[in-house]
């Protein structure tokens, strides 16, 4: 199209972009989703509108092809494995916590601090006590003010300028639930912590909404 018309400007990102959601929307049958996570991605107004059209497009071209959802598939192969924890599969976050999330001790170096963005490509970092106790998370642009100060940065633990606020969920917790931790933190994924407060796991935004979009699709469906 830039071929054609030169002076319409469009930029090829957008068009990737577009293409991106178009297609969770078809995979996932949850369109909403699929707009909402995009924008959270991009923070862009001028795609919504094609984001939307394209979503919707997608959407009912698939669930003509195909009535059930990748997501969909997965529950029915975790239900025929174990029939009995079947309704449970998303309705708590202990079935979609990934478990062992990167951590560090609350006396870790900032050199081990560093160490383990570095390796994990993750904006939260968990710092738990000698008994793997939660205490508190890290945020990557807290890091980066010592970066330029060598002389301080040695001279700080990850108890200095961990965030002792940073919300968790319970492994028990319902999901609707769950998801209202994450508003007003700029988290992807939430630490778990169980009754005696140990870290035993990380819940992802992104399940969450996959697994609330696949349950309001079987009640609608039902």
């Amino acid at each position: 199209m830039l071929i054609y018309f030169p002076g319409c400007g469009l930029d090829p990102r957008a068009f990737a972009m577009v293409g991106m959601g178009a297609f969770l929307s078809a995979v996932t049958h949850a369109p909403v989703m699929a707009i909402i996570l995009l924008f959270e991605m991009t923070l862009s107004y001028d795609i919504i509108l094609p984001l939307m059209l394209c979503n919707v497009v997608a959407y009912f071209t698939a669930k003509g092809v195909e009535g059930t959802s990748l997501y969909s598939n997965s529950l029915k192969r975790k239900a025929a494995e174990d029939p009995a924890n079947a309704k449970l599969e998303s309705n708590r976050v202990i079935h979609l916590m990934k478990p062992d999330p990167p951590a560090v001790r609350e006396t870790a170096s900032f050199a081990e601090i560093a160490r383990t963005f570095l390796s994990m490509r993750r904006n939260n970092l968990y710092v738990t006590d000698a008994h793997h106790r939660f205490v508190g998370a890290i945020a990557l642009h807290d890091i980066k003010t010592f970066l330029q100060s060598p002389e301080l940065a040695e001279a700080v633990i990850a108890r200095d300028i961990l965030r002792e606020d940073f919300p968790h969920v319970a492994p028990d917790q319902n999901l609707s639930v769950a998801l209202g931790r994450f508003l007003g933190v700029e988290a992807e994924r939430l630490p778990v912590v169980d009754a005696q407060h140990r870290l035993i796991g990380s819940l992802a935004k992104g399940d969450v909404l996959l697994a609330l979009a696949e349950k309001q699709q079987r009640n609608t469906g039902a």
